[in-house]
């Protein structure tokens, strides 16, 4: 908000106000009703956030959770369970909201990062939380530009573009932090859903883009389970080779499932 009055001054023919702060400027259209602030909970480690709508009484509660993360991260993309949301895979109320930004590349790394995932039992962090509105927490994440390939830009509506995960993307992200979509639930009926919406080739065609074979296993069992016709089961299974049984990652990161399934090497619900 600041840049754009910052910006908008310099055209103004007026001595008075290109010498006004940006944080004066703000307060005169505050005073003056053209701007209001949108009542925001700030997490307990920032002092403030500061968003604001132009000509209208705002609450948090008109104003869509991915339109307050665009604006409040203008660079980043909306994940996770916003992303979810925005694409219709879910009938969950919201547990929390994401938007990310890409990792910067380390120019000092020479070993290319491992192709085959990590895997714990233990919830993994959500992220650096911003703020509260209406009681939910909204984060923000930094991701792996190597796992973060599909991204699409979505008119929310009249004022707003945003930047979210495609579909595609946004389901192989339930398998990669399920914690930040929702949970099993939200991930299950995403999955069940999505596969009506696309189809499973070009779920496992950016799956094998993004070159994990953790991830392509769960891909691949997440394919066999809602849609075991699919060509891609036969494939996925064809791309993973051999997969050792020693050590079993879990179908989900952070959910310690017990039963173990040996056509995909995953331990499962």
């Amino acid at each position: 908000m600041i840049e754009l009055l910052l910006d908008a001054r310099e055209t103004v023919d007026s001595t008075i106000l290109r010498e006004c702060p940006g944080t004066q400027l703000i307060q005169l259209l505050e005073d003056a009703a053209v701007i209001r602030a949108i009542p925001l909970q700030p997490a307990s480690s920032k002092k403030s956030v500061k968003l604001y709508s132009v000509g209208f009484d705002p609450t948090a509660a008109t104003i869509p959770a991915a339109e307050l993360l665009q604006a409040h991260v203008p660079e980043g993309i909306l994940c996770y369970f916003t992303a979810i949301e925005l694409h219709g895979l879910s009938t969950q109320p919201a547990p929390h909201y994401h938007i990310a930004l890409k990792k910067a590349a380390d120019p000092k790394r020479k070993v290319p990062l491992p192709k085959v995932s990590p895997s714990s039992d233990r919830p993994l962090p959500l992220g650096t939380l911003e703020f509260y509105a209406d009681g939910v927490g909204y984060y923000r994440t930094r991701r792996d530009p190597a796992n973060l390939l599909s991204v699409q830009r979505r008119q929310l509506n009249p004022y707003c573009v945003v930047r979210v995960t495609t579909l595609e993307q946004t389901l192989l992200d339930c398998l990669h932090r399920p914690h930040s979509a929702g949970g099993a639930a939200v991930v299950f009926e995403a999955w069940e859903q999505g596969l009506t919406r696309s189809s499973p080739e070009k779920i496992l065609t950016l799956a094998e883009k993004i070159g994990d074979k953790t991830l392509l296993r769960r891909t691949g069992y997440m394919i066999e389970r809602f849609a075991p016709q699919s060509d891609s089961v036969q494939k996925a299974k064809r791309l993973i080779g051999s997969i050792p049984q020693d050590a079993m990652p879990t179908l989900l990161p952070g959910l310690a499932y017990q039963h173990a399934n040996r056509e995909w090497g995953l331990r499962t619900p």
